[in-house]
């Protein structure tokens, strides 16, 4: 670790744009590859609230704050003096993301907490997301430390099954044609703690186990391939691989209403819709090679639905 070169050089500061895990969600609870993409339609930065101004902000601040004060591990990473004094002084944390939609809300408040009050940096991506999940753990009781660590890079980057991560990936990926991704709003929020909980759980069963480790790890890997690759024909068969176990095996992730909506995906073959995040509300991303076809049948079957494309 070095020591920070920005830390509270306010002419330094920058915004926090969201994130997309594009591909491992869950499975990488497993030791699966995962994919991650920053999210630049929404972003968040610190700010000085205005006199008489109630920001909402202020309550998760603060009480981020004192669970960072109370974790003996963080005790001698941030300088938690100064964040108090900010606190005091009005300092909040302006943000678009939406919250509990698989975009990153919480991931940008602790990418940019470590980055302005921590005494040091850590280069090594695999240590510095161990400490990052030490503090995003606040939000969900156990985080992987991916979103955050997606979100300050501010860079893609391929996890490897062996838990490396890998940051230097041609992107964005040449020979894509005719490929889209686009985030479908549900309406709805999701609750990622109680989701993780239900999917370790459902790990004790052996059927649901045996197809997670044959079928949808091995599917995860060949679409992060030929997604890199842009060969989309071949990753569009793994993507239905993915879509259709998340479907039947794990619907409580996917809001009901929106059931059909992933059917007719499948079952067309029109796109291909997965989780995004953890799922349970929030965006469906979507993966299609006909926008203007995609664009009729959301007009026609859809239409209370908004969505927009990467």
């Amino acid at each position: 670790m070095k020591p920070h070169p920005a830390k509270n050089n306010h002419e330094q500061e920058r915004s926090y744009s969201a994130k997309l895990m594009l591909f491992g969600e869950y499975t990488v609870i497993c030791g699966s590859m995962a994919l991650m993409m920053p999210l630049n339609r929404f972003s968040a930065h610190w700010s000085m609230a205005s006199i008489g101004e109630d920001h909402p902000s202020v309550p998760y601040l603060k009480s981020f704050f004192s669970y960072l004060t109370g974790k003996p591990s963080l005790n001698t990473l941030l300088d938690h003096k100064q964040m108090e004094a900010d606190l005091s002084r009005g300092l909040i944390f302006a943000s678009d993301i939406p919250i509990g939609y698989g975009a990153g809300s919480s991931g940008a408040l602790v990418a940019a907490v470590y980055q302005r009050y921590s005494w040091s940096y850590e280069n090594n991506p695999v240590a510095l997301k161990s400490v990052l999940a030490d503090m995003e753990s606040y939000f969900h009781g156990q985080s992987s430390g991916l979103d955050p660590l997606c979100i300050y890079l501010n860079k893609p980057f391929l996890v490897q099954e062996d838990g490396n991560i890998q940051t230097d990936l041609n992107w964005p990926c040449a020979g894509q044609g005719d490929l889209s991704l686009f985030l479908a709003d549900t309406g709805t929020t999701g609750m990622t703690g109680p989701l993780v909980a239900h999917f370790r759980n459902q790990l004790k069963n052996q059927s649901f186990y045996k197809t997670l480790s044959r079928e949808v790890i091995p599917a995860t890997r060949k679409a992060i391939y030929y997604f890199l690759e842009g060969d989309t024909p071949n990753l569009f068969e793994q993507l239905k691989i993915i879509s259709a176990f998340q479907l039947t095996s794990l619907q409580p992730m996917i809001p009901e209403k929106f059931r059909e909506f992933w059917k007719s995906g499948l079952e067309s073959g029109l796109f291909v819709p997965k989780l995004c995040g953890s799922g349970g509300g929030g965006f469906i991303l979507g993966f299609t090679k006909n926008r203007t076809e995609l664009d009729h049948l959301m007009s026609s079957s859809f239409p209370g639905t908004t969505y927009f494309y990467l």
